[in-house]
Order: structure tokens, then sequence, then C-alpha cells
């Protein structure tokens, strides 16, 4: 259970602080398109995520079961939330 807390931990502190309207926008996208906001995050800030890239790949592969749009959700909210 500890392994998996430190990769969400991880992952987490891999998303990068965007502007507000940035960040707003990558969270009405993560609504619409499940993974692709995600996928297009991991290339803002700076350099390239490459664990963002899975991450997307992994909502866009799960979208069909409801996990995956949800999961981009929550991405798109945390997005936000680390906003400046």
């Amino acid at each position: 259970m500890d392994s998996i807390k430190k990769v969400f931990n991880e992952w987490k502190s891999d998303i990068p602080s965007l502007d507000k309207v940035v960040a707003v926008i990558i969270f009405i996208f993560s609504i619409l398109t499940s993974g692709i906001a995600t996928i297009c995050l991991s290339f803002l800030g700076g350099n390239c995520r490459v664990s963002q890239i899975l991450v997307g790949v992994l909502q866009l592969l799960l979208t069909p079961l409801l996990i995956g749009w949800i999961w981009s959700i929550y991405c798109g909210f945390l997005v936000y939330e680390k906003s400046r």
C-alpha cells in the first residue's frame, strides 16, 4: 500500500503549476476529453513529463469503463487547485 501511495504522490507532484486561465482551460478540456488533456498537460510547464503521458494514455484506455473519465476530471481539478 505504501508503494501505491508513493507513486500517487510522485504523480501529483509532477503536475506543473500553471496560470489560472490555462488551468481552467485544462480543467474544462479534461471534462470534455478524457486523457487528451492530461497528455497535453505533459508538455506544458517547460519540459515533457513522461508520467503524465502514461497517465493520459491510461485514462484514454479506461474511458469506456468511466474510470478514465473520472480520473481525467480529477487530474484537471488537481491542475486547477495547483494553479497560481
